[in-house]
């Protein structure tokens, strides 16, 4: 993806879809962590492919990077309580776990991944594997039409933004029927 805003749309909507399993603020915000490699890559390190700096964008590097987000994202108290007031904000039910965490820094790692192996031709999935077959494999399945189907996967991210809205409309519904009823919010 050009920018981490297209990854919001598919994080968005998987998170709001399984939010009882997932951990959301997290979820989200692994996209942007991994991101940061790029960040650094075209602004300090000059590099022609800021994909691969530190290989967050590989489903091992993914995977630590998510993690440690995770954990740390529980074990830094003011954090965890701002996910909790941002989702009270946002009308969502929340409740902190480190496990679910972790798992949701992870999965939502890996979902960035995925979506920039088959945008950029640089993303290395399976690293460290040095198998020519298995560098780019999304990529080069997509590559014939690359203009075309990165059009799509920007196109199909947008879309997601509407799943979202929708999700979003009914996560708020069960807050407030749940409210009603008395039961506490942080479930």
């Amino acid at each position: 993806m050009p920018f981490t805003p297209y990854h919001f749309g598919p994080s968005g909507f998987i998170g709001l879809a399984l939010r009882k399993i997932i951990d959301v603020p997290v979820f989200l915000l692994a996209n942007v962590v991994v991101d940061i490699e790029v960040l650094y890559s075209i602004v300090y390190a000059h590099s022609r492919r800021p994909h691969q700096l530190w290989h967050f964008h590989t489903l091992l590097g993914g995977a630590i990077a998510g993690a440690v987000f995770g954990g740390a994202c529980y074990l830094i108290k003011p954090v965890r309580r701002f996910f909790g007031w941002g989702m009270r904000l946002m009308r969502i039910r929340y409740k902190p776990k480190l496990l679910k965490m972790i798992i949701s820094g992870v999965l939502g790692a890996w979902l960035h991944v995925a979506i920039d192996a088959i945008y950029h031709y640089d993303v290395q999935l399976f690293w460290p594997s040095e198998a020519r077959a298995l560098a780019r494999p999304l990529w080069r399945l997509l590559s014939k039409k690359s203009a075309e189907n990165m059009q799509q996967v920007e196109f199909w991210c947008l879309v997601c933004f509407i799943g979202v809205a929708i999700l979003y409309v009914l996560a708020v519904l069960s807050f407030m029927k749940a409210r009603s009823k008395g039961r506490p919010e942080n479930r």
